[in-house]
C-alpha cells in the first residue's frame, strides 16, 4: 500500500493485473468462515474482524486508486500507451524509461 500511495502522489501511473474474479469479500468468504452481524456487516467469523464488503476486486484502497487489466503484458502495454501519451510522462520525467 505505501508504495502504491507513494507512486501516485508523485504522479506514477499504477495498474494491476491477475486480480481474479469476484469481489473481495466473496473470496474471503470463500476462504475464511465470515457471518453478518446484527448490524449487516459482514466479519470474519472467528476473529470478528469487519470484511470490507463494498463489490470491489480488491480492498477500497486498491480499488479506487488503480487501473486493473487481465495480465501482466495488458498491465504493461497500458502504462506504455499512457507514457507515450504524456509527452514526457511521469516514467519518463522520473528516470524509469
Amino acid at each position: 500500500m505505501f508504495e502504491v500511495g507513494y507512486a501516485i502522489a508523485r504522479g506514477i501511473p499504477v495498474v494491476g493485473y491477475g486480480v481474479p474474479a469476484g469481489s473481495y469479500a466473496d473470496r474471503l468468504h470463500a476462504a475464511t468462515p465470515c457471518t453478518r452481524c446484527e448490524a449487516g456487516v459482514l466479519r470474519e467469523q472467528h476473529s470478528g474482524w469487519l470484511v470490507e464488503d463494498f463489490g470491489l476486486p480488491l480492498n477500497l484502497m486498491l480499488s479506487c486508486s488503480i487501473e486493473f487489466r487481465k495480465t501482466a503484458a495488458e498491465a504493461l502495454q497500458h502504462l506504455a500507451e499512457q507514457n507515450r501519451l504524456n509527452a514526457r510522462g511521469p516514467l519518463e520525467a522520473q528516470g524509469f524509461w
